[in-house]
């Protein structure tokens, strides 16, 4: 799983070898959806931990 954009997009300049383009698609939409996902919960993280401080 990736934990920021910069990851994300660094793992989407990799070579692929799909079946076609539509494949290719799917998984550039899975891998930014992957990291999206990681970064709110790394947010929340950071956030609960930021309230549990004061």
């Amino acid at each position: 799983m990736f934990t920021d954009m910069k990851e994300a997009l660094e793992a989407e300049a990799l070579q692929l070898t799909p079946n076609s383009t539509g494949h290719a698609a799917a998984a550039s939409a899975a891998i930014a959806r992957r990291a999206r996902d990681a970064a709110a919960v790394a947010h929340r993280q950071e956030h609960r931990a930021a309230l549990g401080a004061h």
